[in-house]
């Protein structure tokens, strides 16, 4: 999840907008974080759906939810032509090798590499 400061919400208003328009952010104050900032529209699916959802660190996800989860991410890596690149099928072919044996990463530290992965990209893809 992309994350600005309150610093940065007072002197890019628009910058954070548009940053919330197109995918939940979170805003930190004092490093650490304090609201979170979402599109009506996001909000509007979000409490709608009455769904409680909650999130489970590496190691924590019941078997009841990782092993149906584990399968569908196996059978789709054995898909042919299911990743185009290599790499980022060896990524998660050792991320899941990782998390069966009981270690990980913290899923928010993954998230927030893959946020700031995308974010070089589309830098690079207006320069």
């Amino acid at each position: 999840m992309r994350r600005f400061t309150t610093v940065d919400l007072d002197e890019n208003l628009g910058d954070v907008k548009a940053a919330a328009s197109r995918a939940p952010i979170v805003i930190t104050e004092h490093g650490e974080d304090r609201f979170v900032m979402l599109s009506i529209e996001d909000f509007e699916r979000l409490r709608k759906s009455g769904v409680s959802q909650r999130a489970f660190g590496a190691g924590e996800t019941p078997p009841e939810i990782a092993v149906p989860l584990l399968a569908v991410i196996d059978r789709i890596l054995e898909e042919p032509g299911a990743w185009r690149a290599e790499e980022p099928r060896a990524q998660i072919t050792a991320g899941l090798k990782s998390l069966r044996a009981g270690k990980g990463e913290d899923g928010e530290a993954v998230f927030d590499r893959l946020d700031a992965e995308i974010d070089e990209d589309e830098r690079r893809e207006t320069q």
